[in-house]
């Protein structure tokens, strides 16, 4: 899904089907008038930490910035650190584990949700790349490849709020720059 950002609110509209698309938790209802299932509607929100609300909105945040960047380098950065605070609005659904050592946030996303163990790679193979354009090296991120990002990160963003039980439309997320 893609999202497009006005100065008070954001939403999401779709761009093409993906395969996200047959995976949405919500039940679709037949609209009394016309008898026409409607698109989607989400699940009623369960009790949501407001650690995980808080990510999300952070989440948001970066999507916006990654639509605005110019830059591919910009666009790839923003769109990854969505994916990331998204992957880590997952976290606390999982029971408390004790490690010795602090692990990635993609390695746990992938031990405490293993049906989102394929994101969790595609995201992983780009931190490294990420790490780069962090590190200054712009020239290492392609337009192409800063799509696909944001795109995923876009797509990934929706599995987590659907996990949750939120609506997938963004209000109240402020204009980045």
């Amino acid at each position: 899904m893609r999202t497009t950002a006005t100065a008070a609110t954001a939403t999401r509209t779709p761009t093409a089907p993906s395969t996200t698309t047959a995976m949405r938790t919500a039940t679709p209802t037949r609209t009394r008038a016309t008898g026409a299932t409607p698109a989607v509607r989400p699940a009623r929100p369960a009790a949501v930490p407001p650690s995980v609300l808080e990510l999300l909105r952070r989440s948001d945040e970066e999507l916006v910035a990654a639509q605005l960047a110019q830059d591919a380098h910009d666009r790839f950065r923003h769109g990854h650190l969505a994916a990331l605070r998204a992957a880590a609005a997952v976290l606390p659904a999982a029971p408390a584990r004790r490690r010795s050592r602090p692990r990635p946030v993609w390695e746990q996303l992938a031990d405490v949700a293993p049906e989102l163990a394929p994101w969790a790679a595609l995201f992983a193979d780009g931190a490294a790349l990420r790490a780069a354009v962090e590190a200054g090296r712009t020239d290492v991120v392609t337009a192409e490849r800063a799509e696909r990002t944001l795109a995923a990160a876009e797509d990934f963003q929706d599995l987590v709020r659907e996990r949750w039980g939120l609506p997938l439309t963004l209000v109240g997320v402020a204009r980045a720059g």
